[in-house]
């Protein structure tokens, strides 16, 4: 990993004690249930000042946020039922005392589905956004899907054209580097944002397609706790989304290519015809030679001394 989970403060040996974790928490964000339950500064710590800013949110809405994505009170909505109530707050202080997830289980199908779509057509573009949203039952376990705000959304090139890169932030940061570090890799992720009413704000990131023709598979999944390093136990198992398939176009190219360069006369000496899409088409490709040449098969050629050039 790119954090330095090795450094330890004399003021942070306590804190790591309890909680099993280093001091490197919260200089930098980190994907899943980062923002889950923080509040303030929103350093993805559930600590006592968060419980503060939920009693206030409770009181009189008057709990800060600045600091989460999405700066929204959403963030501390622990059981889904889409508003803030004593219910978040007991739980949220049971988090503070380390009672992980005090009688919730905030991680796996059928609490929680990851929605994307399963095609996307690039078509002549070099980028496509691509979108998720985690959805979730309430407390009461109802069938309702209720939007997750401020979860960590990472987004996987697995399969098809490997060389396709994704744009968003970085899951593996550098430690004391900050909030929005950013990356154009093989993985990278994105918060959910703050739903209104019905209306979900999916977590987004950029689709780069880096010279790939034919189908590039997207993976979105929101990563266990430990997975990355994530403080505490909030979501303790991975939830995964359904493999999306890009379509990012069937430009042909053919290849041909022979085993050696040169020969002698009368020799004989084998081509191979490479598909950009289909790949190995020897045996069948159409072949013709010219200038003499003998074509004795698909992609075998003999040469004699009329064969100048084949």
């Amino acid at each position: 990993m790119k954090r330095l989970d090795g450094i330890s403060m004399t003021l942070a040996i306590v804190l790591a004690l309890l909680l099993g974790h280093s001091p490197a928490w919260g200089q930098e964000e980190l994907p899943g249930a980062n923002y889950f339950g923080d509040a303030g500064a929103c350093d993805g710590i559930i600590d006592p000042l968060d419980a503060t800013q939920l009693k206030s949110q409770l009181a009189s809405s008057s709990g800060s946020y600045a600091g989460c994505k999405p700066a929204s009170w959403q963030v501390q909505d622990l059981d889904g039922d889409q508003s803030v109530s004593p219910l978040d707050y007991s739980r949220l202080q049971g988090w503070v005392n380390l009672s992980w997830p005090s009688g919730i289980t905030y991680s796996g199908a059928p609490w929680a589905v990851i929605d994307a779509d399963t095609a996307i057509d690039m078509q002549a573009a070099d980028t496509v956004s691509l979108e998720a949203m985690v959805y979730r039952r309430n407390v009461s376990g109802n069938e309702a899907q209720v939007p997750g705000a401020g979860w960590g959304v990472v987004f996987e090139v697995v399969g098809g054209c490997m060389n396709a890169r994704i744009e968003g932030l970085d899951p593996t940061p550098f430690s004391f580097g900050g909030k929005d570090q950013m990356v154009t890799e093989p993985s990278a992720f994105a918060y959910t944002g703050a739903w209104n009413g019905s209306t979900a704000s999916p977590a987004r990131v950029v689709l780069h397609r880096m010279g790939c023709i034919g189908v590039i598979q997207v993976q979105a999944r929101v990563p266990a706790d430990a997975e990355f390093d994530v403080a505490g136990e909030r979501f303790g198992s991975q939830i995964t989304g359904a493999v999306v398939e890009v379509n990012a176009g069937f430009g042909e190219t053919l290849w041909v290519t022979p085993e050696t360069a040169s020969i002698g006369d009368g020799e004989t000496v084998a081509f191979a015809a490479t598909h950009s899409v289909i790949g190995d088409v020897t045996s069948l490709a159409t072949w013709g030679v010219s200038g003499g040449c003998t074509l004795l098969g698909p992609g075998l050629v003999q040469a004699p001394e009329a064969c100048a050039d084949y």
